[in-house]
């Protein structure tokens, strides 16, 4: 009976061994796509990833919707600490056959399965269709002729070419209003597209602009300077220019003034959402509870969204905000800014404590609408010490003179409590909040000894979030080192480190932001930094090949000539006749970003 016993406990074992040993070789397979967002004729690539050894893809579930263009395989074996990594790697390229909403289902290897993937296909453009029937054409185009003040504009530069270019380089990026915000959307993108018949590669570029003055926004033309083998072998030159665009950028609607808010938010979409570490809300005095909020917007950076927190809650309550995190997500769509604030409450007396609600107004661009985000209004409850509990409602309240040290007009008097039970409760609240504000401080400590740390290590690059562990000559000193390399990219990360510290209300995004707020020499000496910075530049992909030599020439005599001492000496002048305060924004005009102060001014300034 016992040996019998052991073998269906061996046999159990074995049976948890092998699912076990199952579960733990499942294969993750991920799959990716390059662009989300495609037009009719234009291809995207697919890419799936496996951590371990698998079967071949099974492709027929693709047939229905697209057409395999082409296909590659690759694996990459890696060692880490002893620790072998395998990847392999699949991509395809793939034509949509129709256009709308479409899936690319979960595509098996065997008995493993990749997670699917959403992608929209719109109506091929009619643009596209009437193009002349040329072997190189260049494109330009935004993603809404009219925008307001500060809201995103998305701009796209293509390059269509059925022929190999050699040596191709593009201009820098040109537009009317020198105090626009612009970024660069995304990796540069290669696919493929069927026009008139033709195949021809795709080579795309994007940038998202935000205006910062109401009018007309003036886009200069992209010129394209290349060369192509024609038939019978003869090598061609090529210039293309673009058309000229012009946006209308309107101002803060007057409903949005209207609403009295110290902030501006153009928005496609907005989001206002709360965590609590105690779902209940029901604590006890001296005991902290958390509050997370986070505030989502399309079409927005992080930079632009305003402070959530920090209503006043009461005195009978304490409250200690983090740092806000501060996050960009970026998509085929432009921008998503998230920012994220912590705040602990930490009561100092029994009894029901009602936070205000949050509001949030907010402009919908895509319905043209003022909306508002709303939090209600949050109740804690909270429970005194041992024996004393909170007051409820409908009853009295009991008198708590003699154990407060208040009489009942709560004027504070001479009592003594030494010897009563209201010392206890006094000693206690005061302990807990001691305790609290302890471990907010190692928090704290231990916080900014990593940041420390991580700024001492080598090749660490220390994000733009919290910049307090540098002192402002610590960041000089880093502008200095960086202009005695006269590296021109090197100057610019590390003035705008300094502009972060030397404003952090409003920390700047761009060195015209920062040319903004200084004037005078200084400014006109970022502004030449800034368009060396965009100077044109060599298109180098296994499309578009380029002459070494070229690129040397292009981009060598722009940065030799360049003096960074002019620019030190400029900002050491300005540093000394502002060492106690930071220079405002100029009168009259919308400052960076999100705040609409002065904004009558700025409507007839623009106008």
């Amino acid at each position: 009976m016992v040996r019998h016993l052991n073998a269906i406990g061996v046999a159990w074992l074995l049976f948890l061994l092998l699912m076990t040993s199952a579960s733990a070789y499942a294969a993750n397979i991920e799959a990716t796509v390059d662009r989300s967002v495609v037009q009719e004729n234009e291809s995207l690539n697919l890419i799936l990833t496996a951590d371990t050894e698998v079967d071949d893809p099974d492709l027929r579930v693709l047939e229905n919707d697209f057409q395999i263009l082409s296909r590659s395989q690759s694996s990459n074996i890696s060692i880490l600490n002893g620790q072998v990594n395998r990847q392999i790697k699949w991509e395809f390229m793939l034509m949509p056959k129709r256009s709308g909403d479409l899936t690319i289902p979960g595509i098996a290897f065997g008995k493993d399965r990749s997670n699917p993937v959403e992608i929209k296909v719109s109506p091929a453009s009619v643009s596209a269709g009437s193009i002349a029937n040329d072997l190189v054409y260049l494109e330009a185009s935004v993603d809404n002729p009219s925008v307001y003040v500060q809201a995103q504009l998305v701009y796209t530069l293509r390059i269509y070419h059925a022929v190999q270019l050699r040596n191709a380089s593009l201009n820098d990026l040109e537009i009317s209003d020198s105090d626009a915000v612009i970024e660069k959307l995304s990796e540069n993108k290669t696919f493929e597209k069927m026009i008139n018949g033709r195949r021809y590669r795709v080579y795309e570029k994007q940038f998202v602009i935000f205006p910062q003055n109401a009018g007309t926004l003036e886009i200069k033309p992209a010129v394209l300077d290349a060369q192509y083998i024609d038939l019978p072998r003869v090598l061609r030159n090529k210039r293309l220019v673009s058309e000229t665009i012009k946006v209308t950028v309107n101002p803060v609607p007057p409903k949005a003034r209207q609403a009295q808010t110290a902030y501006w938010l153009p928005a496609r979409s907005l989001a206002l959402t709360e965590e609590w570490s105690n779902t209940a809300r029901e604590i006890k005095v001296g005991d902290p509870i958390t509050r997370t909020l986070l505030l989502t917007a399309s079409g927005l950076m992080s930079a632009q969204l305003p402070v959530l927190g920090g209503a006043d809650a009461g005195a009978a309550i304490k409250q200690y905000a983090d740092q806000p995190v501060l996050e960009n997500t970026l998509s085929d769509t432009g921008f998503a800014g998230k920012r994220q604030e912590k705040i602990a409450y930490i009561p100092t007396q029994p009894g029901r404590m009602t936070l205000p609600a949050i509001e949030m107004v907010w402009w919908n661009t895509e319905k043209d609408r003022l909306e508002t985000a709303t939090l209600p209004a949050r109740t804690i409850k909270v429970a005194g010490v041992t024996g004393q509990e909170a007051p409820i409602a409908g009853q009295p309240a009991p008198d708590v003179a003699g154990a407060t040290g208040q009489d009942p007009t709560g004027k504070v008097t001479q009592t003594s409590t030494a010897d009563t039970p209201a010392s206890g409760l006094s000693s206690s609240l005061w302990f807990g909040i001691s305790v609290a504000l302890f471990i907010v401080w190692l928090l704290t400590l231990s916080t900014w000894y990593a940041t420390l740390r991580r700024r001492r290590a080598p090749g660490v690059i220390v994000p733009n979030q919290g910049h307090g562990g540098q002192t402002i000559k610590e960041l000089l000193q880093q502008v200095k080192a960086a202009c005695e390399a006269n590296d021109p990219q090197r100057v610019k990360n590390a003035l705008l480190e300094w502009g972060f510290q030397q404003w952090p209300d409003q920390r700047p995004t761009s060195l015209g932001h920062i040319a903004q707020r200084v004037n005078g020499q200084l400014a006109s000496e970022l502004l030449q930094l800034n368009a060396l910075l965009y100077k044109p530049d060599l298109i180098c992909s296994p499309e578009l090949i380029c002459n070494p030599d070229l690129s040397k020439a292009e981009t060598t005599p722009d940065a030799a000539r360049w003096n960074s001492k002019g620019l030190w000496q400029a900002l050491l002048e300005y540093t000394e006749n502002n060492r106690h305060h930071a220079t405002p924004p100029a009168s009259g005009v919308i400052p960076p970003l999100y705040r609409i102060a002065q904004a009558g001014g700025d409507q007839s300034h623009h106008a």
